[in-house]
C-alpha cells in the first residue's frame, strides 16, 4: 500500500499549538502555491499509480474555498485511479463547513473528513486560540452528517489536559462527543512544543501544565468511556468504530510507503525517506525545475529499520508480532534489543503468544518504553 499526503501549510491565523512552519498568507500567495501543487501533482503521475489512499491536511486546507478545492480535486482525479482509492481524507477546521463544500467533497469522492474541533469546551476554544464556538461545532458536525449521510466518515480531533481542565470538563466534553456519534476519533494530551504561543506563554509562568496523575486519570477515563461506547482503542490517541480505523495513518503505523506532495512534505519510499523544502519559494523552484532540492534526506539502516519498526509498532493497541519481526529481520526483537527483556520484567511491556505490546495501564506513559528503545 502507498498513501498520499497533500501538504496545504497555510493557517488563516497562528493557533497555540501549531508548527512553527505553518504559515499565515495573502489569497494571491495561496493562489500561486495550489497551481505550484498541481504542477507537481502532474510531475509525478507516474508515482501515484500505486495509490491506495489519500490524506489532503496541513494548515487549515478547508480554508482554501470551493473554487481551488475544485481546481486541486480536478488535477488530483486525472492523476489518479479514483478505483483503486480505499479512502480519501480532508481536514476540515469546523469554521470552514458549509453544505457548498460539503457537496464538492462529495462529487470527488472524498470518503472521510477529520474534523479539527479540538475542545467542546468554550474556555478550552478560547485558550487554544480556536476560531468557532462549541454551537458551532455541533451545528456543522451535524451538518456533515445530515448532508453526506452515511456515506462519509467522520473523525473528531480532540485534545485534553489544557491548563485548568478538571475532570467534568471532560466528562461533559465526550458528552458531547458521543451525542455526535463520530466514527472515529483522534484525542492528544496537550503537549507544550516549542515555538508555540503556549510555550511562550509557560516560559514567562503565565501557563499551568496539569498534574501528571490528573492527566494520567483523564487518558484511563477517556479510553474506558470510548470503549464502553463501543469504540476500538487502536493507537495509543486513536479510536474507531469497528472497521473505521484511519488505513492511511495505519500504513503509517505499520511503516507502509507514502508519498508527500506540497512545501514541507514527507515522502518514504523503499527505506529512503525525504522531505519537499519548507520554504515557499525554494518549494517552487524545486517543482518549477522538476528537481531533487529536498531536506532530512535519509537512507535507513537496517537497524534503523528495525527500530522504527518496534517504536512505531509498540504505539498499536496490539502492538507488535515477533514472528512477523523476525521472518523479516532474521534475528529476534529480544536478541537485537536485550533492553525488551528488562522492560518485560519491569512490566512496561507484555508478551501474549507472538505479539508484543506496552502494558495497558502503562500506555499513558509509552514514551517512557520509546525513550528507552532509542
Amino acid at each position: 500500500m502507498i498513501g498520499l499526503y497533500i501538504h496545504i501549510p497555510f493557517c488563516k491565523s497562528i493557533c497555540s499549538y501549531c508548527d512553527f512552519y505553518k504559515m499565515i498568507a495573502s489569497d494571491k500567495r495561496i493562489d500561486r502555491y495550489i497551481e505550484v501543487l498541481i504542477d507537481e501533482l502532474k510531475k509525478k503521475r507516474t508515482d501515484l499509480i500505486d495509490v491506495n489512499t489519500i490524506y489532503i491536511g496541513g494548515g487549515t486546507p478547508s480554508h482554501l474555498g470551493v473554487s481551488r478545492w475544485q481546481n486541486l480535486f480536478e488535477a488530483l482525479l486525472s492523476a489518479i485511479e479514483i478505483k483503486k482509492i480505499e479512502e480519501f481524507t480532508v481536514e476540515c477546521n469546523v469554521e470552514d463547513i458549509t453544505e457548498d463544500l460539503l457537496m464538492l467533497f462529495r462529487d470527488h469522492f472524498v470518503s472521510r473528513i477529520s474534523l479539527g474541533i479540538q475542545s467542546f469546551n468554550e474556555r478550552k476554544i478560547r485558550l487554544l486560540n480556536r476560531h468557532h464556538t462549541k454551537d458551532q461545532a455541533i451545528q456543522n458536525a451535524r451538518l456533515i452528517r445530515s448532508t453526506l449521510g452515511e456515506n462519509i466518515s467522520l473523525s473528531f480531533d480532540l485534545i485534553y489536559g489544557v491548563m485548568g481542565e478538571t475532570i467534568q470538563d471532560l466528562k461533559e466534553e465526550l458528552d458531547h462527543l458521543l451525542n455526535l456519534s463520530p466514527d472515529h476519533v483522534s484525542i492528544y494530551s496537550l503537549i507544550l512544543e516549542e515555538k508555540t504561543i503556549l510555550h511562550r506563554k509557560w516560559e514567562k509562568d503565565e501557563y499551568i501544565p496539569l498534574d501528571e496523575d490528573l492527566e494520567s486519570a483523564m487518558f484511563f477515563h477517556i479510553k474506558q468511556t470510548l470503549e464502553d461506547a463501543g469504540y476500538v482503542h487502536y493507537e495509543t490517541s486513536n479510536f474507531a468504530k469497528p472497521g473505521k480505523q484511519s488505513k492511511h495513518n495505519m500504513n503509517y503505523w505499520n511503516l507502509g510507503q507514502y508519498l508527500g506532495l506540497g512545501a514541507g512534505a514527507s515522502s518514504h519510499i523503499d527505506h529512503i525517506r525525504w522531505t519537499n523544502p519548507r520554504n515557499l519559494n525554494r518549494y517552487e523552484a524545486n517543482v518549477q525545475s522538476s528537481g531533487t532540492d529536498f531536506i532530512d534526506i535519509e537512507t535507513l539502516e537496517t537497524i534503523d529499520q528495525m527500530k522504527e519498526e518496534l517504536i512505531v509498532g509498540l504505539r498499536k493497541i496490539n502492538g507488535i508480532d515477533l514472528s512477523q519481526f523476525y521472518r523479516t529481520h532474521q534475528i529476534s526483537a529480544f536478541e537485537q534489543f536485550p533492553v525488551l527483556d528488562v522492560l518485560l520484567e519491569e512490566k512496561w511491556l507484555v508478551q501474549e503468544d507472538e505479539m508484543l505490546r506496552i502494558a495497558t495501564d502503562k500506555l499513558y506513559m509509552a514514551n517512557h518504553v520509546f525513550r528507552k528503545l532509542i
